[in-house]
């Protein structure tokens, strides 16, 4: 499975009726989606993540932040990081998107720890 494959599958949620109507169900879906990727494409994954954290647009980019605190994509951390930068100087998205940034990065620090831990 290629990046473009999991794009193609990540799409379909964001244009999925029932994302228009509730973020939660665009969210619920888009995860499903990612653990079924994530046991086959880990690779694949990663990359289409990176493409819509590098988007910059809603929602593609803060699903993707979500996803990566829900499945501990550790790989993802730097550019969450930089994102999280670039929503502080207010180059991109309101402030109050610090705090899931943070989660995220809390959540992802806590799994390379284990990780770690185990190695």
């Amino acid at each position: 499975m290629s990046k473009e494959d999991v794009l193609a599958i990540l799409e379909s949620d964001i244009f999925n009726p029932g994302s228009y109507k509730s973020g939660e169900y665009l969210e619920e879906h888009a995860l499903s989606h990612a653990v079924d990727v994530l046991q086959n494409d880990r690779q694949g994954l990663i990359e289409a993540l990176m493409d819509w954290i590098e988007t910059q647009s809603e929602p593609r980019t803060m699903l993707a932040v979500r996803i990566a605190k829900n499945l501990g994509l550790v790989e993802l951390k730097p550019q969450i990081l930089e994102l999280g930068h670039k929503i502080d100087s207010g180059k991109v998205f309101p402030r109050f998107y610090l705090r899931y940034i943070d989660e995220t990065l809390n959540e992802l620090e806590a799994k390379n720890c284990e990780n770690n831990a185990r190695s």
